[in-house]
């Protein structure tokens, strides 16, 4: 897959994650978490979320693989949270992980 099938496809999965999130809270102001890389080791989460912006770049992915030589799965991943008014959720008033989306980018050959 070339990077721009993969910025489609997390765009589709970001897509789907809002409109799930405006359909469970209608009328209500819907703001992103941003986006993530996930790196997996078997079960285990070697980067979790939040802890490294994605940043769209093969650059990135590719650093990951030389930083993580033994990951099995590489993904991006986001979600949304929702309030009453921007200024709610400015203030931190605000209902956390309404809705969230992951999408692989890569996985390990077998």
């Amino acid at each position: 897959m070339k990077v721009t099938d993969y910025r489609r496809m997390i765009t589709a999965a970001r897509d789907v994650a809002r409109n799930e999130a405006k359909n469970n809270y209608p009328n209500q102001y819907v703001c992103t978490r941003g986006a993530w890389m996930i790196v997996r080791q078997g079960d285990e989460l070697i980067v979790g979320d939040g802890e490294i912006e994605y940043r769209g770049s093969i650059q990135q992915l590719t650093g990951l693989l030389e930083k993580f030589p033994n990951a099995d799965e590489i993904s991006v991943a986001g979600g949304f949270d929702a309030s009453e008014s921007k200024s709610d959720y400015d203030n931190g008033i605000y209902d956390a992980w309404v809705s969230e989306w992951d999408v692989t980018v890569w996985t390990k050959l077998q």
